[in-house]
This record gives structure tokens, sequence and C-alpha cells, in this order.
């Protein structure tokens, strides 16, 4: 059985009370009553019989004077305790009320900060004394409050916005989620890479910032865009893309991801290569980016085991099923990309024909029986040479090799690459 305990006292009684006997004059009979209940409630309560109510207790009769001062200590440090209580509670609700309601306007759409200490630090904790860091204030002004309309990319951690620096320069900008560990993962990923390597291939890192929960990196602007935009999304994307410059941005990637694999120290595996990770820059310079998921690789080492990252249609085969990040892996993402920089069809969207349903089979296909031109983009037929056509296939066509070790490694595809180029050139 539930049994329950009450305790009832009448505040304005043992307030009349005192005041009664401590005050030169007389205390109006008329004090409104103040109760205050305390219940407890519980399965092994035992209830005392029932005693008189509390306020009999305060009555001034001179039979209990000398238990008067004890009553309204107890009460007055109980109302005391209480009030204490309160402005306690008040006092936290507000500062969490000004903490989370804390909004920043600007031009743009409101947006809500999740901590106003953070925003007010003026400067960031140092991360890697070989990049600069760059306070979140600075970082806020330059990017209109992270305003949505100066989002220019969307990663698979978080946004990337255009920011207008104080000396007129233009940067990128990507703040990284932080409701979860994937955005710190990628923070330290892209810090222990771009931040020690320099490549004109490779996207450049100018500045971190790391205030609070907050992981924001600031990167050279790259005004092009990605090479999954011109091929797929500008209507007047692949004619501008002739025949001279895709051969220009394969040529260059595989400098950059040689330089990752050959020549940096550590060696680095990129696990993403694809066309949406590729930035053109002035003159359709191209520039790897997005190191998210890149892992250094000690050079008396084969893999890195990790979780299976990347994107489908782009994972050579081995490395969905081992799950071991080698650099043969990134040399079949680059084979994918080659193929489909020349024939305007993305890996992971190629129509299942009834003979073949992978994208790699059918090119080795086509290249086997003399094909090759049927293969390009309807917006490159009759420009290219057909046997700068067959040599670009045969380079593409090894990488995305089913056997790991079949595959050139990209100093080799670097060197046949930079051949046709010369031939080109020629």
């Amino acid at each position: 059985m539930v049994r329950s305990l009450q305790f009832i006292f009448d505040i304005a009684v043992a307030i009349k009370a005192w005041l009664s006997q401590n005050s030169l004059y007389p205390i109006s009979q008329h004090v409104p009553s103040i109760n205050h209940k305390w219940q407890h409630t519980s399965p092994n309560c035992i209830l005392p019989k029932p005693v008189m109510p509390y306020r009999h207790l305060l009555q001034t009769n001179k039979d209990h004077d000398s238990k008067n001062p004890f009553v309204v200590g107890v009460v007055a440090g109980i109302i005391v305790f209480i009030c204490i209580l309160l402005i306690t509670a008040a006092v936290i609700f507000c500062r969490k009320k000004m903490r989370d309601g804390f909004r920043y306007r600007s031009k743009g759409p409101v947006m809500k900060m999740s901590s106003l200490r953070r925003f007010q630090r003026e400067s960031s904790r140092v991360f890697d004394p070989t990049l600069k860091s760059i306070s979140m204030r600075y970082l806020f002004k330059a990017t209109d409050g992270f305003d949505m309309r100066r989002v220019v990319g969307d990663g698979g951690f978080g946004l990337v916005y255009w920011a207008t620096m104080e000396d007129g320069r233009m940067m990128a900008v990507k703040k990284l989620a932080t409701d979860g560990i994937q955005g710190k993962r990628e923070f330290e990923a892209e810090m222990e890479t771009l931040g020690r390597i320099k490549h004109p291939n490779l996207i450049e890192l100018l500045a971190y910032c790391k205030a609070g929960e907050d992981r924001v990196l600031v990167y050279e602007f790259v005004r092009n865009g990605s090479l999954d935009t011109w091929l797929h999304e500008r209507e007047d994307g692949p004619k501008q893309l002739n025949w001279s410059i895709r051969l220009k941005i394969a040529c260059g990637s595989a400098k950059g991801l040689c330089y990752l694999h050959h020549e940096s120290n550590p060696h680095i595996i990129h696990r993403d290569i694809k066309s949406s990770n590729i930035l053109l820059g002035d003159n359709f310079e191209p520039k790897i980016a997005d190191f998210g998921l890149a892992r250094a690789l000690s050079p008396l080492v084969s893999h890195v085991s990790t979780d299976a990252a990347g994107t489908l249609g782009y994972m050579a085969p081995e490395y969905v099923s081992t799950m071991f990040a080698t650099k043969q892996a990134d040399v079949y993402s680059f084979g994918m990309v080659m193929l489909e920089l020349v024939t305007g069809k993305r890996p992971n969207m190629f129509p299942q024909e009834k003979t073949f349903r992978k994208f790699h089979k059918w090119a080795r296909h086509m290249l086997q029986i003399g094909h090759e031109m049927d293969m390009l983009d309807p917006a490159l037929k009759g420009t290219p040479p057909p046997d700068h056509v067959r040599t670009y296939f045969g380079v593409a066509c090894d990488c995305v090799s089913e056997i790991p070790n079949d595959r050139p490694t990209m100093r080799e595809v670097n060197e046949r690459l930079s051949l046709l180029a010369a031939m080109q050139c020629s």
C-alpha cells in the first residue's frame, strides 16, 4: 500500500506570531493565510497517529513562549532556502535563454548561434603552427553570418561558403558539421594532409579556425567550380571543354595524385577521387580537393585498414569488399574519372545494358573491338586524332583493371599522359 506523509504549515501565522512578540506596535489581525505544503509518498512509509496542525505550535500564549524562537528560526530558514532555490533557478534559466536564443541578423537568413561565448572569442586556439589561425568573428563577418546565399558547395560533412576577406580576396570557407564526430575527423584529416603539403594541382589550405565545437577550414577560391558541374550540369559545359582542355584536366589531376602517392611525406591515399572533387581554376587548371577521407600511409606499408568510404561507381571492388585503402584503389577511381571525362557519362549513372552492367567493362570491350571513337562525348566527336583517343582509353582501362596489381602506379599514369600531351602539342 502506498501511503503519504503530509506536512502543512501557515507561513503567515508564523510571521504574525513572531512580530506580535518582538514588535512595539500592535499587529493587524488581517494577515492572509499562506500555506506551504510538503508531501512524501512511499510504499514503505509508516504513518504516525494524526497530529495537531503545525500552526497550533505557533500560538503566542505564554505556555509556548519558550518554543517560539526555535519554530520561527526553522520557518525563516525554510523560507530563505526556498527563495534561494527559486532565484538560482531563474538565473540559470535566463542565462540559458540568452545563450541559446541569441540570434545574429545579417542581410540574409537569420542564423541561430549555439553559443554566444563561442563567437565572442577574438582568436581560435592553435592547432597547427604551420597554418594561419583565424578568428570565428572574422569568418562570421566575411560570410555575412554564414549566409545560405553564399553556399557554393555541399560536402559530406558541412557546407562551403564563398567569403570576401578584408583585402578583397575571395576564399572558400568550409564549416564542418558539429553534430557528430565525422566533422572532427574530416577536420583532422585535412589538417594532417593539406596542412603540410603544397602542389599546384592540389587545393591550397590557407587557414583554419577551431573555436569551441566549431571547425572551419579556409581554402583558396577556385572560380570555375567542379569538373562534375561542367560535364553534367552546365548546358554549355561539354562544348567549352574541348579535347585539349580535357586532356589538360586529366594530366594535371594525375600530377596531383602522383604527388600524394609518391612524393609527399608521408604518402597520402585520397580515398574519394571523383569528378566533383576536381576543381577547375583559371584556364581550367585542375585541383584535387576534399581531403576529408584522406589517410597518411607509411612508405613501408601497403594499405590502411579503415571503414569503406567513398562514392559508389568510383570505388574499387576490392576496397568495398576488404575495406583496405590502397594506392591501387585511388588509381581505379582515377581511371573512372578519366572515362567520365571524355565520354560524358557518370560511372554511377551508367545505363545497365543486358551485355555490360559495368562502365569499365563496356569501355574495355569498345576499345578491344576498335570502337573507341564511339565512346566519345558527342561534343568531342570528330575533333581529336583517333590514335590519341586510343592511347587515352588504353591508360584509363589499365587503371580500372579488376586485378589491383595489374593497375599502373600514378607515377606511370602521369608519365603516359604527359607523353600524350606532348604529342598533342607537337
